[in-house]
């Protein structure tokens, strides 16, 4: 812990400035991305399986 805080102070202002904002801007965008991601596929999948299923009872 006492390393981290050692690397921190030694880093100009300017990278830690762009850690800071990379951190607070891509961080909720991978996640919220990878989370609709996870949720588009999921009802692409049901979606088609119930296409399937309305096509069989057609023939």
């Amino acid at each position: 812990m006492h390393g981290l805080i050692n690397l921190l102070n030694d880093i100009k202002i300017r990278n830690k400035l762009l850690l800071a904002f990379l951190m607070v801007t891509l961080l909720p965008v991978l996640l919220v991305g990878g989370y609709l991601t996870i949720q588009m596929r999921s009802m692409a999948f049901h979606n088609a399986l119930e296409q399937a299923s309305v096509n069989v009872e057609r023939v």
